[in-house]
């Protein structure tokens, strides 16, 4: 088997888990669903804020979901 060889799995996996991810306001609690809306959260502008209390994007964390 080549090196290297599972990269192209490695970085499927990546991507997955970053489609699967969401994204919760620090300040109120809000989640941003990007599966659900029309823009990943990365492609929102710089100057976005969270609907509900204002809060700068950079206030955001990224949360992935749990298999069940």
């Amino acid at each position: 088997m080549k090196r290297g060889g599972l990269s192209h799995l490695r970085n499927r996996q990546i991507h997955t888990s970053r489609m699967n991810a969401f994204y919760r306001c620090t300040k109120c609690g809000y989640v941003y669903d990007q599966q659900k809306e029309a823009v990943k959260f990365r492609m929102l502008s710089a100057d976005w804020k969270c609907p509900e209390c204002g809060a700068e994007k950079r206030d955001f964390i990224r949360l992935h979901r749990t298999k069940e």
